[in-house]
């Protein structure tokens, strides 16, 4: 015939505090007493699977299937969030559903009650009543307490002693109103009953269900008394803030309904929290409380009213890497701060990976050049048609070039382009519909800092007539952009490219080549001109300086 067995109730409900712990479970003495020997754990209410002992609580904190008992134990809990302690005898224990009842479902564990005999039994499985004959036969109910014998025996000692223990009994019942019962069966108590008349007796799970009575309510405080409550469930009052609890024996259980807004202090030790950090309640809140012995709790439960998270807040913990002035990690995933360079270092199993911190006040179009293994600088977003190139000293790239404003040749003696750039390389002047007011020929100079230079150009210009006829002429005092003759009925179009052949003496190359709208001309020249300093100015102006432009239009595009 089978044992009876229950379910381990402790870890069926999820503790973030058990995650990952270890349960391990022992066999007890006849004086409550944990043994050094281990329990035996079964699979289910019935059969001979065993389960596993120890148990690995899940990623929840609770058994991973439930784990059924036929003995009292006592679990051993280790883990890495929670204090190694024991819990207190965990009994064999099922629900009563009174007198036995055909058609009925029970649950294994039950206990039912023949109500002709008063014996008590255990179910064995989840299975719907036929009889009571007929279950016992089957062994669906097995016998935990016989009462039968007991009352054959009361009953006959009470019919010799009827005549005596009439008198006595009516005696008693006028006096105290109240009855001895037959004798209570094995590990039953007696009490007085609720109207407080008669004596009764009571079964183990009746006993577990007086000790669940709603106690009267307990105020907070810094050191709130579990002691002083009259059953296992109550309200706990105020809202002080709890650094531990006055407790009974280890393994001892009470449940909290909060009433108002206390807070929990975590201790290592006196008051275990799940996830070791604080808990402010709230009204509504339940607590569970499991008692460690010696005034030490440790919280087991914690439901919000709202089904809200446990933890009020997540404290996020400070990064701290390592840090030294030229780190040089190698080992996998190990990050490191260059206080030097503020760089990160990060190894990745061979090597050093270097992530560069940004330059400061880097604004939207900013690039970024090295200037070591380890710093970036920042260049700022350059012009509208700025190219990228290596500057001067080939350190370190810098914008160069640009393109300056359309200027309208109708006017004036001279057209003047300046604040071009240090470090700009070739200048490209570009005119069209040009035309003057006299026969000055049109010519381009350049400058530095001192101003426009007149003098010192070399090479020649010249054009081409339709009939092939040339004409030429030196450059001197500017680069010419046609030959010996100019009149003012002409139309010039056309580019020179100046290019710097000579940074050491700032010599610059011109090469021009245009052409006439008013006739079949080609112009065309090319010279050269050595400057005092680095160009910064161009202009187009005449050969004589005294003409005006009426007509036409010229831009620069320098790089």
């Amino acid at each position: 015939m089978p044992g009876l067995r229950s379910s381990i109730p402790d870890f069926q409900l999820a503790n973030p505090i058990y995650i990952g712990a270890t349960a391990t479970f022992f066999e007890v003495d006849i004086n409550g007493i944990k043994t050094a020997t281990l329990a035996t754990l079964y699979a289910g209410p019935t059969g001979s699977t065993t389960a596993r002992n120890p148990q690995t609580l899940d990623g929840d904190g609770k058994f991973e299937a439930p784990v059924y008992i036929a003995d009292a134990v006592i679990a051993e809990i280790s883990g890495a969030s929670v204090a190694s302690h024991d819990t207190g005898v965990i009994q064999v224990r099922g629900t009563y559903k009174g007198n036995y009842l055909a058609g009925t479902i029970y649950s294994s564990s039950d206990l039912v009650r023949d109500s002709l005999t008063g014996d008590v039994y255990v179910v064995t499985n989840d299975y719907l009543a036929v009889s009571l004959a007929a279950d016992i036969t089957a062994e669906n109910l097995i016998i935990m307490v016989e009462i039968s014998p007991i009352s054959a025996v009361a009953t006959a000692a009470a019919a010799a002693a009827a005549a005596s223990a009439a008198a006595a009994a009516a005696s008693a019942s006028s006096a105290s109103n109240a009855e001895m019962p037959t004798v209570p069966a094995v590990h039953n108590y007696v009490r007085r009953n609720a109207g407080n008349t008669q004596y009764e007796n009571r079964t183990p799970l009746q006993m577990n269900d007086d000790a669940a009575v709603v106690a009267a309510n307990i105020s907070s405080a810094q050191a709130t008394d579990l002691t002083a409550m009259t059953g296992r469930t109550g309200n706990l009052t105020g809202g002080a803030t709890i650094t531990s609890f006055v407790t009974g024996a280890a393994g001892v259980e009470r449940e909290l309904t909060l009433t108002g807004a206390p807070t929990f202090t975590h201790h290592a030790t006196d008051l275990i929290l799940p996830g070791g950090v604080n808990i402010v309640g709230g009204a509504g809140d339940i607590i569970r409380l499991r008692s460690l012995g010696a005034n030490k709790v440790i919280c087991t439960h914690y439901l919000r009213a709202n089904g809200g998270l446990t933890f009020n807040t997540v404290t996020q913990p400070t990064l701290v890497l390592k840090q030294s002035a030229a780190p040089a990690p190698t080992v996998e995933g190990d990050a490191q701060w260059d206080t030097d360079d503020n760089a990160l270092a990060i190894g990745d199993g061979a090597a050093t990976k270097i992530i560069p911190t940004l330059p400061a006040s880097v604004v939207a179009g900013d690039l970024f050049y090295a200037t070591s293994d380890r710093v970036l600088a920042r260049i700022p977003k350059g012009a509208a048609g700025q190219r990228l190139r290596m500057n001067p000293g080939a350190t370190a790239p810098e914008w160069g070039g640009g393109i300056g404003a359309v200027a309208a040749a109708t006017s004036g003696v001279a057209i003047d382009f300046t604040s071009i750039p240090d470090g700009t390389r070739r200048i490209t002047v570009s005119w069209a519909d040009l035309s003057t007011s006299g026969t000055s020929t049109p010519i381009i100079q350049i400058g530095d800092s001192g101003g426009i230079e007149a003098t010192g150009y070399l090479g020649t210009a010249g054009h081409i007539t339709g009939s092939d006829t040339t004409n030429t002429a030196a450059n001197t005092t500017g680069f010419r952009l046609a030959g010996s003759s100019h009149a003012a009925a002409n139309v010039l179009h056309g580019s020179m490219v100046l290019t710097l052949i000579d940074p050491a003496t700032f010599t610059w190359v011109a090469s021009m080549q245009g052409s006439r709208s008013d006739t079949t001309i080609v112009t065309f020249g090319a010279g050269s001109k050595s400057l005092s300093a680095a160009l910064d100015r161009v202009r187009l102006t005449t050969l004589g300086g005294t003409d005006t432009f009426d007509a036409g239009k010229v831009n620069i595009l320098y790089e």
